[in-house]
């Protein structure tokens, strides 16, 4: 088997086994930390975190981004990023004891908690609030029943703590059924049966979380989401898509006419 696929498999059987672990750990209100945003069960597909969203050439013409504000935002939130990895040595996690390791992923899910922080601060201060709400929108649909366990989504829906404490506990369950699973796939090199894995653990959270909500939450949950928005094929690749750059200072869209104006500071 080639490298690449065999990296491809242990990635998928990892973050699947650090995502089972953080369900159970998280206090209850707070998304599991290490579960990505995205799809439909919020297994792991990206596509929540706007820096990442506005890569895409279509989701920046959709929230009709100007150029200069998708400069402002990589140059700044790349500065952040870069603040927040630091210049030391990276430890070597098959020389730490469980209790280093866990103190080590603990000050790693912290820092990242103040990175995401700090750009979705950076988000809100460049992008017009029309850009700013089709934004939030288009990211509710990536994230999918992911977004139901974030604090603000969870208080638009009035979701209670019970209700929140029966989400988790059968995205853990369906999760801790599927991580064996998954491991014997990878060992076997059964790259297509880890896959198969995913998508069926990510349709039965999906189905058993939205279950749990009552019919005004759903429909509230899909008013929330806007109009519905399509990322193209591949279009999840920086910058990727059918839009590539646009020339500067065009409008997105690529036909020019008024661009909107910044608010003065």
């Amino acid at each position: 088997m080639k490298r690449n696929s065999i990296l491809i498999l242990a990635t998928a059987v990892l973050s699947l086994s650090v995502v089972a672990a953080d369900v159970v750990a998280q206090p209850q209100g707070q998304r599991p930390q290490g579960q990505r945003p995205g799809g439909q069960g919020g297994f792991g597909q990206r596509g929540s975190n706007p820096i990442q969203l506005l890569r895409v050439a279509e989701v920046r013409e959709e929230i009709e981004l100007l150029d200069e504000q998708y400069e402002e935002l990589q140059t700044k939130s790349r500065k952040i990023q870069e603040e927040a990895r630091g210049t030391g040595e990276r430890p070597n996690f098959r020389e730490l004891s469980e209790e280093e390791r866990n103190k080590l992923i603990a000050e790693f899910r912290k820092r990242s908690e103040e990175t995401n922080k700090k750009i979705a601060k950076l988000v809100e201060d460049v992008l017009l609030p029309h850009q700013k709400e089709r934004l939030d929108e288009i990211a509710l649909q990536m994230q999918g029943t992911a977004a139901l366990f974030t604090p603000k989504v969870r208080e638009a829906l009035k979701i209670t703590a019970e209700t929140g404490e029966k989400m988790q506990n059968v995205s853990r369950e369906v999760m801790e059924g599927v991580r064996d699973k998954a491991r014997e796939a990878f060992q076997s090199g059964n790259r297509d049966g880890i896959r198969e894995l995913f998508e069926n653990a990510q349709k039965e959270v999906n189905e058993k979380v939205l279950g749990l909500l009552s019919d005004s939450q759903k429909k509230k949950f899909e008013e929330m989401k806007g109009k519905p928005f399509k990322l193209p094929e591949g279009a999840r690749r920086p910058g990727g898509g059918q839009g590539g750059q646009r020339p500067g200072g065009q409008r997105p869209g690529g036909q020019g006419g008024e661009r909107p104006a910044r608010p003065a500071t």
